[in-house]
């Protein structure tokens, strides 16, 4: 029998695959489904990231629905968290409307945008920000600040906020508040 160079590649790429489909199965730690809730200021908290840190190994984390319900990942495809003690962070920020920018900031976001505009790329602003002057209204920069709604002891990693997950607790519900 004649291997031609056709089939000689083709039989090293099956080979290949075959190899690679064997020796990539990861060993990830045992996890267990987390889930819970967040009240701010006695209500629930929408569209915050919460996040559980173990003091060894890789974070979950979730993001808060309407009702501030969240649920936990542990990576793309693997729900939860790893068993153990975890600090919990807590975070949520919005645009400062009350941002008046300088100037110069000003002069500088002007000639990004018009550079933007200039080459076809789509500006992607905030709401517009009171300007300086009553008559008109500013976009907000490309950058625009933003501020925590969390108080600064839960969203950080000095967050006061822990949690033990095992097999037994695995719903952890959190008030905190804004101030």
């Amino acid at each position: 029998m004649r291997l031609t160079r056709g089939s000689l590649v083709g039989a090293t790429v099956v080979v290949l695959a075959v190899v690679g489909c064997m020796g990539s199965s990861v060993q990830y730690p045992e996890v267990v489904d987390v889930t819970g809730s967040v009240l701010l200021d006695g209500k629930p908290l929408a569209g915050a990231t919460i996040t559980f840190v173990p003091s060894n190994g890789r974070a979950s984390a979730g993001q808060t629905d309407a009702n501030g319900r969240y649920t936990l990942a542990y990576t793309k495809t693997i729900a939860g968290a790893i068993f153990g003690w975890h600090r919990v962070m807590i975070r949520k920020e919005v645009i400062d409307q009350a941002f008046l920018p300088s100037q110069e900031e000003m002069l500088a976001d002007t000639a990004q945008n018009e550079f933007l505009e200039a080459t076809g790329v789509p500006l992607q602003v905030g709401e517009a920000a009171p300007s300086r002057s009553s008559e008109k209204h500013l976009p907000m920069p490309l950058k625009p600040p933003l501020l925590s709604v969390v108080a600064e002891r839960y969203n950080g990693p000095h967050s006061l906020l822990f949690a033990v997950v095992d097999a037994e607790r695995h719903v952890f519900d959190f008030a905190v508040t804004s101030e």
